[in-house]
């Protein structure tokens, strides 16, 4: 039985080591690890701006070519209104996401 509980004895003493090893391993990992809250904070914040801008610039650049001779008609104010209202809810989730995500700041 003495040997046994000396075999104990052992191994909380390796334990131990090995705990004070990893608190000063962890502590020598904050300092470099700390930007990478705010990082994470700025993508979380310019992630729904950039999934919106991209349809805008997609709108953006598709209006400015030249229509096609085969290209439909323009549209009349009733189409244009129908274009915005279909647009505005295809964004409407993400700007609800973008006004969560801003509430927690």
């Amino acid at each position: 039985m003495n040997e046994l509980q000396a075999r104990k004895r052992e191994l909380l003493a390796r334990s131990e080591v090995f705990r004070r090893a990893l608190v000063a391993e962890c502590a020598r990992l904050e300092g470099p690890a700390a930007w990478m809250t705010r990082a994470w904070q700025y993508a979380r914040l310019v992630g729904p701006m950039l999934a919106m801008a991209g349809p805008l610039a997609g709108w953006a650049w598709r209006s400015r070519r030249k229509p096609a001779k085969t290209a439909a008609p323009k549209r009349g104010l009733l189409g244009k209104m129908l274009a915005g209202y279909q647009f505005a809810r295809q964004i409407k989730p993400v700007w609800d996401g973008f006004r969560r995500s801003r509430a927690h700041y």
